[in-house]
């Protein structure tokens, strides 16, 4: 090694970081760690992390079924250490006592310098990038890939994948702590709707699904949120909550909050599960609104059922699928399935009844009159929900940034049809050259033309005759329909008069979707119908469904007094610092000089405020006390905005209550006796119960606290039942002298000093 990085007496320092430093150097190229050992005003200590020695017989001869944990201490009595004096005459600092010989191995080699902490160096911009990277959902393996990537491969990173983890793990912590406070008023139930969203329901909330789903949030909230479909035919959401309960007090309030958000306009089609409460809430708030069940949750609970009498009753599959698909009328469909359950004998089944006793609120025959706009079940819900657990939420994730995933996954629904309108802006390919698709081909979007042209092609199997009972009315029938029960053996009643422009088919379909069926489009193409009434081409799935509301659409204003958008300016911003940012990385001047300009500007550009922010912030100025978040009430009156507590999941056996209480001298930390009473040595206050002593994470009365501290209580060790042996480390002695931890009546600052001295990875 060379001598000018050996410490020596001859060596002057401004300060003592600057004597530190140095010594680190040494101690890299040498191969042990450093850490600041007892310090005064004119004297330090750096000492070999190695220094001091384990209490005997609590040491490595610990008995085995006495130890807690695996790890065991490194300590071994290293002597190494530097003191570092200031000369009072000259001002400047000197290595005054030099020790270099350690009683270990040393290990100078880059692989396992990263593991000694003073040798770690951990770039703050790379762990910012690294927590983003985590509050995006990106797994860990991949975060340690575009770590890799930027270091040049593993072998050149500074630290660990363990501090990586130990940062995410510190982030996560300060999201919870971040998260609403806990306060005497709690919130029970959130609605809100975004700008963007309110305008969706104006053009396309007609039809609306209703669910709600669990595990997105770590107060285990059920979300709730109504879902339709736009003119792209995609899903989008026109409102959402989070939930204390599912009681029909909580969905009568839901339901209510969104009727006024919505300028008291209600759907005209709602469909939802099964749920009684729900029912009950619908007949109150939207009394004139078709409620329908989802035909997917209706027939779930009797699949077993189902297939069993499939399997037994030779030909009744065929039959019972047809009941549910023929398009009978509601007289006709009670006749139907009559014969058929009379036939097999099933008249008294239970599931049979089951299902008959609720016929009028999910069977088609009852709803085909209805509107719907192609929404059968609630699996528009259903694919949201999935959505946003895949790529926005989870049972993790606290309220406040719950409200943030939300927006950006409203946002990304709102990417993906801005860029179906822009594809739209192109002509549609035609399919066909008849009159009336030259007519569909320019009103309707992409996505429904293409609809339209799968039924076309599906017109093209079915055969076309007049039916001779009705003037302008034709018979439909299917060219290859099969089967004993098959309903394309159906012949279908089609209207078609060319002079008064009406058109109707006996499947109803267009009623019950706004879309025409085949049938009709069949006969269009007979009678070469050239124009189709516009009466018959809804808005809601042309190009020009969206609508000019008297609000902005936009869900986060960034329009600047100049009347350039923040998105403008930073589409002109980013082009000009990634050219200098590639032009910095071509040497090493060019990188120090670029980071030093950089800096200066941040230093004048982040005193300047944004668009539109207030100059000073009266609420908090000259207090360190958040201000408490206060919403008011629609009876008017003022509630905190508190956290909630964490709701049972729904349809589990809630365990038995721990009772959380403890006395409130518990404390994590050692005690003094002064005047006969125990004190505790350490002043840190707890943000729960408000006591010194302990931390929150360690605090009897916080639900959420530490394992560790659970056992402490009950008295049990951290990893065993019967809690025998204390945990963790032995207790050390540095350098000969006793350790810090033994004597409860030493000086508190001497503790405190000592704590910080003694931390280490």
């Amino acid at each position: 090694m060379c001598e000018d990085f050996v410490p020596h007496s001859s060596i002057p320092f401004n300060d003592p970081e600057e004597a530190y430093l140095f010594y680190c150097d040494y101690a890299k190229l040498a191969g042990f760690s450093v850490q600041k050992y007892r310090s005064r005003k004119t004297v330090l200590f750096y000492v070999c992390n190695r220094q001091g020695r384990v209490v005997a017989g609590e040491g490595d001869a610990m008995a085995d079924e006495d130890r807690e944990t695996d790890k065991t201490s490194k300590k071994k009595t290293c002597k190494a250490q530097v003191k570092v004096k200031k000369d009072k005459t000259t001002g400047q600092w000197y290595f005054d006592g030099i020790g270099l010989n350690h009683t270990h191995r040393l290990h100078p080699t880059p692989r396992l310098m990263r593991f000694q902490y003073a040798h770690k160096k951990r770039d703050e911009s790379l762990i910012n990038l690294v927590n983003i990277m985590a509050r995006c959902g990106v797994e860990h393996n991949a975060a340690m890939n575009v770590m890799s990537e930027l270091h040049g491969g593993r072998q050149n990173w500074t630290f660990t994948e363990k501090d990586i983890r130990n940062s995410k793990a510190a982030f996560a912590r300060q999201e919870r702590e971040d998260d609403v406070d806990m306060e005497t008023k709690v919130i029970q139930n959130i609605f809100w709707s975004h700008a963007s969203q309110r305008a969706l329901y104006k053009d396309f909330g007609d039809v609306v699904t209703f669910d709600t789903t669990h595990k997105t949030n770590k107060n285990n909230m059920p979300l709730a949120m109504f879902v339709g479909s736009n003119h792209q035919l995609q899903n989008v959401v026109f409102g959402k909550a989070l939930l204390r309960n599912e009681s029909t007090e909580s969905f009568v309030w839901l339901f209510n909050s969104f009727r006024t958000c919505m300028k008291n306009s209600d759907p005209h089609v709602i469909l939802t599960d099964e749920d009684p409460a729900m029912k009950e809430a619908i007949e109150v708030v939207f009394s004139k609104t078709y409620h329908r069940n989802c035909r997917w949750h209706v027939i779930r609970p009797w699949e077993r059922d189902l297939d069993r009498l499939h399997r037994e009753n030779s030909g009744f599959k065929e039959k019972f699928e047809g009941l549910l698909n023929f398009p009978l009328s509601p007289t006709e469909f009670e006749v139907a399935w009559g014969d058929t359950m009379r036939e097999y004998g099933l008249e008294e089944h239970p599931t049979i009844w089951a299902l008959w006793d609720k016929r009028s609120m999910w069977m088609a025959p009852y709803f085909k009159s209805v509107y719907c706009g192609r929404m059968t079940s609630t699996q528009r819900s259903e694919s949201t929900n999935r959505v946003l657990k895949d790529g926005f939420v989870n049972h993790t994730t606290s309220l406040h940034m719950f409200a943030k995933r939300m927006l950006e996954a409203i946002q990304h629904m709102d990417h993906m049809e801005a860029q179906e309108t822009w594809y739209s802006e192109a002509p549609n390919v035609r399919a066909f050259l008849s009159a009336f698709d030259d007519q569909f081909s320019q009103k309707y979007s992409r996505n429904v033309y293409k609809d339209y042209t799968r039924n076309y092609k599906n017109s093209t199997t079915f055969e076309i005759r007049a039916d001779p009972t009705e003037e302008n009315g034709y018979l439909v029938r299917h060219a290859k329909g099969t089967g004993e029960f098959c309903w394309s053996k159906h012949e279908f009643k089609v209207h078609c008069d060319k002079v008064r422009g009406e058109y109707r088919c006996e499947c109803m379909r267009w009623e019950h979707t706004g879309l025409f069926c085949s049938h009709l489009i069949r006969a269009f193409t007979h009678l070469q119908v050239g124009k189709i009434p516009g009466r018959y081409i809804l808005k809601r799935y042309t190009r020009d469904a969206v609508s000019v509301v008297e609000w902005d659409r936009h869900d986060i204003p960034d329009t600047g007094p100049s009347g350039t958008t923040q998105q403008m300016r930073l589409s002109k911003l980013i082009p000009i610092v990634m050219a200098a940012a590639r032009s910095g990385s071509r040497s090493h001047y060019a990188f120090e000089e670029i980071m030093r300009r950089v800096n200066e500007m941040r230093q004048v550009i982040d005193t300047i405020p944004a668009d539109g922010a207030e100059q000073s912030n009266t609420a908090q100025e000259g207090s360190d006390e958040p201000t408490p978040i206060e919403m008011v009430a629609p009876d008017g009156s003022r509630i905190s905005a508190s956290a909630p507590p964490v709701v049972p999941t729904k349809g589990r056996k809630r365990a038995k209550a721990t009772k959380n209480k403890a006395p409130s001298s518990y404390t994590t930390y050692k005690r003094k006796k002064t005047d006969g009473n125990d004190v505790p040595v350490s002043n840190r206050e707890c943000s729960s119960c408000k006591l010194k002593g302990h931390y929150s994470t360690t605090c009897p009365l916080n639900p959420e606290r530490s394992m560790a501290a659970e056992n402490r209580l009950r008295g049990r060790g951290a990893r065993t039942r019967g809690g025998r042996g204390k945990r963790g480390r032995p207790r050390l002695q540095r350098g000969g002298k006793r350790d810090y931890r033994e004597d409860p009546d030493d000086d508190e600052e001497e503790y405190e000093e000592a704590i910080d001295h003694s931390s280490e990875e």
